[in-house]
């Protein structure tokens, strides 16, 4: 399986995890973290913890003494600082970071599009504007795109058309159990 852009990402981690190194992938949420985890093809005995955040004490220092034996780990967390990771913070030594980078925004405009045409709404119903909206709220991140698609979809099924994709992306932040914080971004 592949994804959207992330073919030489998958081949990466893939190949550190072949050579026995432990990855952890790090990036903001909705970025793909775990769609990359659930794609890679892994060799037998790796173990993965997704997120890789607020482990308690003992789990954390269970993963130590297996990583003392050779285990291999693959690992998602949004950040390497140790006080948002938490206790793990102790094996991230151990760890091969690899970053996981936002989708430009053409990736985005087409992952929006063709989301949206599974979803069976036909290309000439999406609006230039409509993407161009969306895509700058998602802000490169592909599992958001893919939450707002679903909640334009959803709203297109009742209502008969796509909401205003600042509607869609509230109603999808709304939905999930963990809605981010939303920066305001100043133009310079």
């Amino acid at each position: 399986m592949t994804l959207l852009g992330r073919a030489s990402l998958l081949q990466e981690v893939e190949q550190l995890l072949a050579q026995g190194q432990s990855v952890l992938l790090v990036g903001p949420e909705g970025i793909g973290k775990t769609a990359l985890i659930e794609a890679l093809r892994r060799p037998a005995g790796v173990t993965v913890i997704d997120p890789f955040a607020q482990v308690s004490g003992a789990r954390a220092a269970a993963i130590r003494r297996a990583m003392d034996r050779g285990a291999v780990f693959l690992a998602a967390a949004r950040s390497r600082d140790r006080k948002t990771i938490g206790r793990v913070g102790r094996v991230l030594w151990r760890m091969r970071t690899v970053r996981v980078r936002p989708l430009c925004p053409r990736m985005i405009k087409y992952l929006l599009v063709r989301t949206l045409m599974l979803h069976g709404v036909a290309r000439d119903e999406v609006a230039a504007r409509w993407v161009r909206e969306a895509a700058s709220l998602v802000d490169g991140r592909p599992g958001y795109a893919v939450g707002l698609v679903m909640c334009a979809s959803t709203w297109r099924e009742t209502h008969g058309g796509l909401p205003v994709p600042g509607f869609a992306f509230v109603d999808y932040l709304q939905r999930t159990n963990d809605p981010p914080k939303l920066e305001s971004r100043t133009s310079q």
